[in-house]
């Protein structure tokens, strides 16, 4: 199981949304909460 780190759901690793960003994976139970972290990330970065 992986941690979705938006809404903090638990998933099925198998099942999630893949996310790299400088080497280190993230995952999400869906692809809203993929786009609110890369909105997140362009935003502090």
């Amino acid at each position: 199981m992986v941690k979705d780190e938006i809404c903090n759901t638990y998933i099925p690793e198998d099942e999630a949304l893949k996310e790299v960003r400088n080497g280190q994976a993230h995952y999400f139970c869906s692809e809203e909460c993929r786009k609110k972290f890369l909105s997140s990330k362009n935003k502090a970065g």
